[in-house]
């Protein structure tokens, strides 16, 4: 029932051809050495980051309670119950858990090694919203929205500035800015971070910019009288226009007689 030194007399009483004997000797009761093994039917051999629920199991031939610990914490930490879970994979390959039974007054501590692989996750970067068609305008800009499953900051170019690197501009954030109409391909590229790896590193869309054929602004000059059946002559002026409304250039005075009705042709 526990461990030390026992000393042992044994006594042989008198007997008809013999007489009394005895004999001492020393009994030394030491800790004993329990055996340490994963279950590996629950323990997992790999891990993936972002993966939740993955664990290590250990059990002892002792009593002594088991703890785990990590060989490198800062890319695998290991819970109290055995749970992992995954920091930072960077380069590194695997971890190795150690299951230790602490020691009791009846047994010696002992341990044992497991090893789990680490795996980075998989993403992919895509733009949403596929390939629009805009109508240029003063100041045009236009922003697609970037799907990224993993933490990479995309790095964003035009591929195809339709022959002038002056007709269109992106920045750090992905906004283009469209000086010309054109056809244009804007894309985005990652690289693998040390959680993810990219399955494409880069994608694109491509931009169609239609030419603004312009429209007319018909200001009449003075007030408009209502038809009575007297002819008026209100002098409109005509303008053409971008999209915006902002005033290009003054096409023409028009003069008609019915108010009511007036077609321009440019």
């Amino acid at each position: 029932k526990g461990v030390g030194t026992v000393w042992v007399y044994i006594l042989q009483d008198e007997g008809t051809n013999h007489g009394k004997n005895s004999v001492t000797f020393q009994l030394i009761v030491t800790k004993g050495t329990p055996t340490v093994s994963f279950d590996a039917s629950v323990s997992a051999r790999q891990i993936t980051y972002g993966d939740t629920g993955k664990k290590v199991k250990a059990t002892s031939t002792g009593d002594g309670s088991i703890t785990y610990t990590s060989s490198n914490a800062g890319a695998l930490t290991v819970g109290n119950d055995g749970t992992l879970t995954v920091v930072k994979v960077g380069n590194v390959n695997s971890v190795t858990i150690t299951a230790k039974s602490d020691a009791t007054t009846l047994y010696k501590a002992a341990s044992q090694t497991w090893t789990v692989n680490l795996a980075k996750k998989y993403a992919t970067i895509d733009f949403a919203e596929g390939n629009p068609e805009l109508t240029f305008k003063t100041d045009l800009t236009y922003q697609q929205t970037v799907t990224n499953t993993g933490d990479a900051t995309p790095t964003y170019e035009i591929q195809d500035n339709g022959g002038d690197q002056d007709n269109i501009f992106v920045d750090s954030s992905g906004l283009v800015t469209i000086k010309k109409a054109g056809k244009y391909l804007i894309g985005a590229s990652v690289s693998d971070t040390d959680n993810y790896t990219y399955t494409p590193t880069s994608a694109n869309y491509t931009l169609q910019v239609l030419a603004n054929d312009g429209a007319v602004i018909v200001n009449f000059a003075g007030t408009q009288p209502m038809y009575d059946g007297t002819a008026h002559t209100p002098v409109p002026e005509v303008h053409l226009a971008d999209e915006s409304h902002t005033v290009l250039t003054r096409i023409a005075d028009v003069r008609f007689f019915n108010p009511l009705i007036f077609f321009a042709f440019i």
